[in-house]
C-alpha cells in the first residue's frame, strides 16, 4: 500500500497516542467492571435483607396472630360466640396497622381448611383490585373455629418498597404460586410472574430490561420469594459514559495528533519537495535544490546521493567504454568460431574413420562422410540403437559390433566416449568412432581355424616321433642327441598343447571339473613340473584355512605350471629366478604368484592376457613361449567363477588369482 511521507509520520504519531489511550480506556473498562460487580453484589445482598425483615414482620403478624387466637379461645370457652366477637376482634385489628380486618368464621371453607393448628397460613384471593392478602389460625381446641384475617398490604411493605425505590430498584414479592403480592400487578399489567426464578439474571418486563436478583423466605415464613429489578439502563449508565468519554479523548486526541502532525510535517515536507527536484535534476543538483536547513538525515542522504550519482557517472562511462571493447572482442570471437566451426566441419569430414555424434537420448545428430559412405544413414542408426543398449568392450577399450548395412554384414571396431557441448542445442551426448575390420575379424578367424588344424595334425605326428625317439634310446642308449630331440619335441608337444587349449576356450567347449582337494600337493607338484626344465628358488606361505581348496586339479596344476613357467622366462639375465606362492582367505580364496623378474611397462597389465602378446625388452622380445599361457590362465580362473590380475607392487611382479571358497561354491 503506497503512503504519503506526511501519511506515515501522522499515522505514526497517532498511533503514539493511541496506546496510552488503550491502557487508560483498559483500566477504566476494568473499573466499570469491578463497580458493576461491587452493583451486583450489593443488589444481591439488599434483597436478602430485605427478606430477612419481611420475615421478621411476618413472624409479628403471626404472634399478633397467635395472640387473637389465645383471645378468642378464652371467649369462646366463657360461652361466647363467633358473632358476637365481631366487637372485640374489630378493635384487635385497629390496634395492629399491619391488619386490616379480623373476624371468627368456620372451618367448613376451602381457605379455612387449609389452616393448620399452632400456626398461621397466609393466602392471596384473587379480585378485581388485585385481590386481598388473608391470613387464617385455627382456634387449638376448637376445630371447627377459625380467625380470619385481612392484611394490609400497603403497610406490611411500602415502607420496604420506598427503601428500594430509594436505591434505584423495584421491589416484587411472589408467593408460592408466583402471584404478586407486591405490587398488586406487574409492569405489563399481569398478576402472575411469568419469567424464570433464576437466583440472578437479566429479564425484559413491559418492554424495558432489568437486572433480577431473587432470594426465597427461609423456613418458619411463608415460602414466598423476593425479587428486587434494577433497570439495565441505570446499571451500565457508568459503562455507557465511559464508552462516551473514551471515544470522545480518542477523537480529542486524534484531532489533536492529526494537528500536531502537519504542523511538524511541513518543514520535513519542504525539505522532502527539495530532495525529489535534486533527483528529478540531470546534474548533480542546484542552489534551489541544495537543503539549506532540515533534519540532519536529510543533508547527510543529499549528500550521500550526490555522491553516489558522480560514482554511477563514472562507472557509466567505463561500463561504456568496456562495452565498446566487449563488442569488438565479441566480434572478433564470433569470427574466430566460425572459423573454427568450418575447420571442424572440413576435419571432421576428411576423417577416413566413421564418426557420429549422438545427443543425450541416443538420437544421431551428426555423421561424418566417411560413416555415411561406409554404413549409410539406416546403419548409423541401427549402430546409435546398439550404443545405447550398452558395447562389450574388450580389453583394449574397443567393442566388436556386426550390423547389416547395404545388403552385407560388417564388423565394425567402435569406440564411444561421452562429451559435453553447449553450441546447436548439443547439450551433451556421446561420439562413436568405428571402423571397418570385417577382413580382419575372417584373418583372424581364419588364422584360429588354421592353429586348431594345424594344432590336431601336428599331435599324431609328434607322437609317432616320441615313440620312435624312445625305441633309439632303448637300442642304442641314452646320448645327448637323442635328449635334445627329446627336449625339442616337449617343447613343440607344450606348443601343440597351448594350441588346442585356446581352441578349445574359443569353441566354447573349455570345462573344469572343481572339487576339494589339498592346495600343497597341487602347488609341490607344479613346483616338479617346471624344475625338470628350470631352475628357480620357491618360497611358499598357505594360510591355514586355504589349506584345502576347490578347484579342478589339472587344470590349477596348468595355471601354476604356465605361471611358474612365465616367472622363470622373464628373470633378469644373471639372476637365479625367484618364486613365491602365497596363498590366503580374505571372504573369497586369494592367491598371490610374485616373482622378482623384468616385470612389465605401465599401463600394459591387460595386455599381457592378449593372444600371443609378448614383453618387449629394449630391442628383442623374449622367446621361448608361445603367448599364450597367460591367456589360458584367465580362461581357467574364469570357469571356476574366479579372476586374475597382474599388479606391479614394490618392484615385483604379482599375478593375484581370486577364486570362490569351498562354502560358497559347495551348492553349485
Amino acid at each position: 500500500m503506497k503512503m504519503k511521507f506526511r501519511t506515515y509520520v501522522i499515522a505514526a504519531l497517532a498511533t503514539t497516542a493511541l496506546v496510552p489511550l488503550i491502557a487508560w480506556s483498559l483500566l477504566q473498562w476494568s473499573d466499570i467492571r469491578s463497580s458493576l460487580a461491587k452493583d451486583d453484589w450489593e443488589q444481591r445482598f439488599f434483597t436478602g435483607i430485605g427478606s430477612a425483615f419481611l420475615v421478621e414482620r411476618m413472624k409479628s403478624v403471626d404472634v399478633f396472630a397467635a395472640h387473637v387466637e389465645s383471645e378468642t379461645a378464652k371467649r369462646l370457652r366463657a360461652g361466647v360466640t363467633c358473632a358476637s366477637l365481631e366487637g372485640f376482634l374489630a378493635e384487635l385489628a385497629a390496634a395492629n396497622p399491619y391488619i386490616k380486618s379480623l373476624k371468627c368464621t368456620g372451618a367448613d371453607t376451602p381457605a379455612a381448611r387449609a389452616a393448620r393448628s399452632g400456626g398461621t397460613a397466609w393466602r392471596l384471593e384473587p379480585g378485581d383490585d388485585g385481590g386481598s392478602l388473608r391470613f387464617y389460625r385455627r382456634i387449638a381446641d376448637r376445630a371447627d373455629v377459625v380467625i380470619e384475617g385481612t392484611a394490609e398490604r400497603g403497610e406490611l411493605f411500602r415502607d420496604i418498597a420506598a427503601m428500594y425505590n430509594m436505591r434505584g430498584v423495584r421491589f416484587v414479592l411472589l408467593d408460592e404460586e408466583r402471584r404478586y403480592v407486591w405490587p398488586v400487578l406487574g409492569l405489563s399489567g399481569r398478576a402472575v410472574w411469568d419469567h424464570a426464578l433464576g437466583r440472578e439474571g437479566l429479564i425484559e418486563e413491559a418492554g424495558e430490561r432489568f437486572w433480577m436478583s431473587a432470594n426465597r423466605f427461609s423456613h418458619g415464613a411463608p415460602q414466598w420469594t423476593m425479587i428486587a429489578l434494577k433497570p439495565q439502563e441505570e446499571r451500565v449508565a457508568d459503562r455507557r459514559e465511559m464508552i462516551g468519554r473514551t471515544l470522545l479523548l480518542a477523537v480529542l486526541v486524534l484531532s489533536l495528533t492529526a494537528a500536531a502532525g502537519f504542523a511538524a510535517i511541513r518543514p520535513l515536507s519542504r525539505s522532502m519537495r527539495r530532495l525529489r527536484g535534486d533527483l528529478d535534476e540531470a546534474s548533480y543538483g542546484t542552489p534551489e535544490t541544495t537543503l539549506a536547513s532540515g533534519p540532519e538525515e536529510f543533508l547527510e542522504f543529499q549528500r550521500a546521493y550526490r555522491a553516489l550519482r558522480e560514482k554511477l557517472d563514472d562507472r557509466r562511462r567505463r561500463l561504456e567504454a568496456d562495452n565498446v571493447r566487449l563488442e569488438e572482442t565479441v566480434e572478433r570471437r564470433s569470427s574466430e568460431l566460425e572459423a573454427r566451426e568450418r575447420l571442424f566441419a572440413q576435419v571432421f569430414d576428411d576423417i577416413h574413420e566413421g564418426m557420429m555424434l549422438l545427443d543425450e537420448d541416443w538420437r544421431l545428430r551428426y555423421g561424418n562422410h566417411a560413416a555415411g559412405t561406409l554404413i549409410g544413414v539406416d546403419g548409423m542408426a541401427r549402430l546409435a540403437e546398439v550404443c545405447r543398449s550398452g558395447l562389450e568392450r574388450r580389453s583394449d577399450g574397443t567393442a566388436l559390433v556386426t550390423i547389416e548395412a547395404g545388403g552385407r554384414s560388417l564388423v565394425l571396431e567402435c569406440d564411444a566416449f561421452p562429451f559435453g557441448a553447449a553450441a546447436d542445442g548439443l547439450r551433451s551426448g556421446c561420439c562413436v568412432l568405428f571402423r571397418d575390420v570385417t577382413g580382419r575379424t575372417e584373418v583372424e578367424r581364419m588364422k584360429d581355424d588354421l592353429i586348431s588344424i594345424v594344432a590336431h595334425e601336428l599331435r599324431t605326428p609328434l607322437t609317432a616321433c616320441r615313440l620312435q625317439l624312445d625305441l633309439l634310446v632303448k637300442e642304442n642308449g641314452p646320448q645327448s642327441a637323442y635328449a635334445a630331440m627329446g627336449e625339442d619335441l616337449d617343447h613343440l608337444g607344450r606348443i601343440v598343447d597351448d594350441w588346442l587349449s585356446v581352441a578349445r576356450i574359443d569353441g566354447g567347449s573349455y570345462r573344469v571339473e572343481p572339487r576339494i582337494v589339498q592346495t600343497m600337493p597341487l602347488v609341490t607338484r607344479a613346483v616338479r613340473l617346471v624344475r625338470s626344465r628350470h631352475e628357480f628358488r620357491f618360497d611358499y606361505d598357505i594360510a591355514e584355512e586355504a589349506e584345502c581348496i576347490r578347484v579342478d586339479p589339472s587344470a590349477f596344476v596348468e595355471l601354476l605350471v604356465n605361471l611358474f613357467t612365465n616367472a622363470c622366462r622373464h628373470a633378469r639375465p644373471g639372476e637365479e629366478p625367484r618364486i613365491e606362492f602365497r596363498a590366503r582367505v580374505d571372504e573369497m580364496l586369494v592367491v598371490d604368484v610374485c616373482d622378482s623378474g623384468t616385470g612389465f611397462p605401465e599401463g600394459e597389465a591387460e595386455k599381457l592376457f592378449d593372444r600371443f602378446y609378448q614383453v618387449e625388452q629394449g630391442n628383442k622380445r623374449r622367446t621361448g613361449g608361445t603367448g599364450l599361457g597367460l591367456v589360458i590362465c584367465r580362461a581357467i580362473c574364469r570357469a571356476h567363477g574366479g579372476r586374475i590380475e597382474a599388479l606391479r607392487l614394490e618392484g615385483r611382479t604379482v599375478f593375484r588369482i581370486t577364486l570362490p571358497m569351498p562354502s560358497q561354491t559347495d551348492g553349485l
